[in-house]
């Protein structure tokens, strides 16, 4: 489990939150406090601490869909995903379809669902060799 929180931390990591787009003009707006500010702001300490907990969630859900996906490639190709990103939760929409769809496949979205096969039987001992590295390299 360290490892898969190590990889989700990683892609949050990688998600840059800190600029919105104005919808007037779409003039890039930083969030991070200036010096040259016209408006005199008081925050709601209460409210900093719901936004930090806000980003944080959304962090950790992109980063789990991300990683849904990534199995989803790997299922698909039937091949065992490597066990960090042995997960459950939704993908992508067409790896769901054909998890309902089709028998060979386990519903991995589903998190009700009793997983029979990861398809290690399936899977080459260089599968997840790329580039010279492997996927601890990653992680």
């Amino acid at each position: 489990m360290a490892n898969l929180q190590q990889f989700q931390d990683r892609i949050a990591c990688w998600l840059p939150l800190a600029i919105v787009t104005q919808q007037n003009g779409g003039a890039p707006l930083s969030m991070m406090p200036q010096d040259n500010a016209k408006l005199e702001i008081d925050p709601d300490p209460r409210l900093e601490r719901d936004a930090d907990q806000a980003i944080q969630d959304l962090q950790f859900r992109i980063a789990n869909h991300l990683i849904c996906q990534v199995m989803d490639c790997y299922l698909l190709m039937r091949i065992a995903p490597p066990e960090p990103l042995r997960i459950r939760g939704l993908g992508s929409k067409e790896a769901i379809g054909i998890y309902n769809g089709y028998d060979i496949y386990d519903l991995y979205w589903d998190p009700d669902e009793e997983i029979s096969t990861w398809f290690e039987e399936h899977t080459p001992e260089n599968a997840y060799e790329h580039h010279g590295g492997s996927l601890e390299s990653v992680t």
